[in-house]
């Protein structure tokens, strides 16, 4: 009886020592498949990622509350309700210096460079983790520089199988509406739909008896899919923001305000010898609505109290990159080609203006870097920009060089 007993025990306490083990197995294999593991580039610059679990915990609804956890840059809001990063040395950052991709498809706009303050209030709820580069890109991205990146990836269909629906409202009227939904089928067909719509009430102000209105609305469509080393995708995103302060001098809006949207394709294929051939196609339009009676500064029209603008944007992507593997060394190299178009329309009173320029932007870079060990790396990384306007610029040729040395502790 003792014999069988002790055997009894010593299973018990093998059984549970394999079952700590076991759940030490488990959380460690999680942690390492966390898509955010498999996603950043260490040799980018200083990286900040936000895993999936880290989304939820601070329960991070829209992109915006990302933003707000930056030190450098901030993000503030200017009189007439729109969003801009901020140094501490500077009232505005240019647009171009923030550059926001989804997956691989950079957010670019012909006008102002880049269009993630737009994108600055759409949900998170189909993001499976963001990952933020500061102080430097990597050549690796195969896009235009920019000061800070932030990469959102999407949920994958075949760790997402069935759909999640979302509904809020608040005491205000506020209300967003959500859902996705991912399928893989047998044929190794993977896709992920998403659609979501908010509409944000905010507190009302009155000055001079003219009424302060920062309600926003916005709607967002997304969808991808996967089949063998292909991958689409298409999204369409519209926002719509009233005028707050607006543009006068004595903060009497009464006009429309912003409506935005922006809509993209892209197509991916991958090949087994680690090449890749990317192309895209952005349509973007903007049209910005003011009207105060007491006057809006419109430049050399001087002061008017209609101030309409209109801004059409199409960006066409082609990129190609390979890379190659030589031991502890890792060679990157390829090019890419962008056509920017931008067409500007104004009404200011009885004063118009128009305007329109197409942008070629060729590029080749190359980005060698060499791991010593799982924590230690030297990058090395060249790029050539060929910049040719069709009117009123004159074509340049710039050059980016970066070296440098990455120890993770």
């Amino acid at each position: 009886m003792f014999f069988k007993n002790t055997l009894l025990l010593l299973g018990t306490v093998s059984a549970c020592f394999g079952a700590g083990k076991m759940d030490q197995l488990l959380k460690t294999y999680k942690t390492e498949s966390e898509l955010s593991q498999i996603t950043k580039s260490e040799s980018a610059g200083f990286v900040d990622t936000y895993t999936r679990e880290d989304l939820e915990k601070m329960q991070a609804r829209t992109l915006m509350d990302i933003f707000k956890l930056f030190t450098i840059p901030n993000v503030s809001r200017t009189s007439n309700n729109i969003a801009y990063f901020t140094k501490p040395t500077n009232y505005t950052m240019p647009n171009s210096a923030i550059r926001l991709y989804i997956n691989d498809h950079d957010m670019a706009a012909s006008s102002y460079g880049s269009d993630a303050l737009m994108w600055s209030n759409m949900s998170l709820d189909h993001i499976d983790h963001i990952v933020v580069y500061k102080s430097s890109s990597s050549i690796e991205f195969g896009n235009e520089p920019g000061t800070v990146i932030i990469k959102l990836y999407t949920k994958q269909a075949e760790r997402e199988e069935g759909g999640k629906v979302r509904a809020m409202i608040d005491q205000k009227g506020s209300h967003t509406l959500n859902a996705y939904f991912g399928h893989t089928t047998r044929q190794g067909l993977s896709y992920l739909f998403y659609a979501s719509t908010e509409n944000e009430k905010r507190d009302k102000y009155y000055n001079q008896n003219h009424e302060l209105n920062s309600d926003q609305t916005n709607e967002n469509i997304y969808v991808n899919l996967f089949y063998k080393h292909w991958r689409f995708e298409a999204a369409h995103y519209k926002k719509q923001t009233n005028s707050f302060l607006g543009l006068g001098k004595e903060h009497t809006p009464s006009g429309d305000g912003l409506d935005a949207d922006h809509n993209y394709l892209h197509l991916t294929k991958e090949f087994d010898n680690n090449l890749k051939l990317q192309i895209a196609y952005d349509i973007l339009n903007f049209d910005a609505n003011y009207y105060d009676v007491n006057g809006i500064y419109a430049g050399s029209a001087g002061f008017v109290k209609s101030y309409d603008m209109n801004y059409k944007d199409k960006v066409l992507s082609l990129i190609c990159d390979k890379i190659f593997y030589f031991g502890k060394n890792k060679l990157l190299v390829g090019g890419f080609y962008k056509k920017k178009d931008s067409t500007h329309n104004g009404r200011f009173d009885n004063y118009f203006s128009n305007f329109s320029n197409t942008l070629n932007l060729y590029s080749l870079y190359a980005e060698e870097s060499y791991s010593f060990n799982p924590t230690t790396m030297f990058v090395a990384s060249l790029k050539t920009d060929f910049y040719n306007y069709d009117k009123d610029v004159k074509s340049q040729t710039e050059y980016i060089a970066r070296a440098g040395f990455i120890k993770n502790i």
